[in-house]
C-alpha cells in the first residue's frame, strides 16, 4: 500500500534509518501548498493530482488518515482533511469511464491511555509557537521523550483496530467530496 505522510516526516536521520519511501510513503509537502505564488500552489496540487490518481488507477492500495494526524483533544474526527478525497474522487470519475470500480475501507484506531497522551499539552503548546525553531525542538523533544520512556512504562496499553465493511466509492457525488468527507467522519466516529 501507499500511504500519505508529511515531508516534515522526511528528515535526517529519520529518513536514514527509517525508510518510509521504501514502506510505500508518499510524502505531501504542506508548506508548498501554504506558500509560494498562486502559480507554484496549482502546479503542486496538480503534481499530488495526477501521482494519486497515478496510484489507484495502478490498482494500489491508498491509505489516507483524513483525520490527520493524532488527536490531541481526544475527539475522534474532528476534523476532516478533504483534499486527497477530492483527488481519490477524480479518480473515482476516470475508473467509472474505465468500467473499474474504487472501494474504500475505513479504520478506526483507538488506545488505551498510554505516555505519549503525557506530553499532549505540551505538543499543544508547542505547535502554538511563533518561533520556527524553538517550536520544532520543543515539538519533537517532547515527542522523542515520550517515545522513548514508552519501553520503560508497565501500562504498555491496548491497540483496538476496527475496520468497515468495503464499500463502492462510485457510489459517492463525485463533484462534492463533502458527502465523502461526512460519510467518513460519521463511520469512524
Amino acid at each position: 500500500p501507499v500511504f500519505i505522510a508529511g515531508s516534515n516526516l522526511n528528515f535526517w536521520p529519520l529518513n536514514r534509518f527509517l525508510r518510509f519511501r521504501q514502506w510505500g510513503a508518499f510524502f505531501i509537502d504542506r508548506e508548498r501548498i501554504k506558500r509560494g505564488t498562486r502559480q507554484e500552489k496549482l502546479r503542486y496540487k496538480k503534481e499530488l493530482e495526477s501521482d494519486m490518481i497515478s496510484v489507484l488507477i495502478k490498482g494500489r492500495s491508498l491509505l489516507n488518515f483524513s483525520e490527520g494526524g493524532r488527536s490531541y483533544s481526544g475527539r475522534i474526527m474532528e476534523i476532516v482533511k478533504t483534499g486527497i478525497l477530492g483527488y481519490i474522487l477524480k479518480a473515482v470519475m476516470l475508473m467509472k469511464s474505465l468500467n473499474r470500480e474504487l472501494l474504500g475501507v475505513n479504520i478506526a484506531i483507538k488506545y488505551d491511555n498510554r505516555v505519549e497522551e503525557r506530553v499532549f499539552p505540551g505538543l499543544e503548546r508547542a505547535r502554538a509557537r511563533k518561533n520556527q525553531v524553538i517550536r520544532t525542538i520543543e515539538y519533537y523533544g517532547l515527542d522523542t521523550y515520550a517515545f522513548l520512556t514508552r519501553p520503560f512504562c508497565r501500562n504498555k496499553g491496548n491497540v483496538y483496530i476496527n475496520f468497515s465493511s468495503p464499500y463502492s466509492l462510485m457510489d459517492f457525488d463525485i463533484s462534492h467530496k463533502k458527502c465523502l468527507a461526512d460519510f467518513l467522519q460519521e463511520d469512524i466516529k
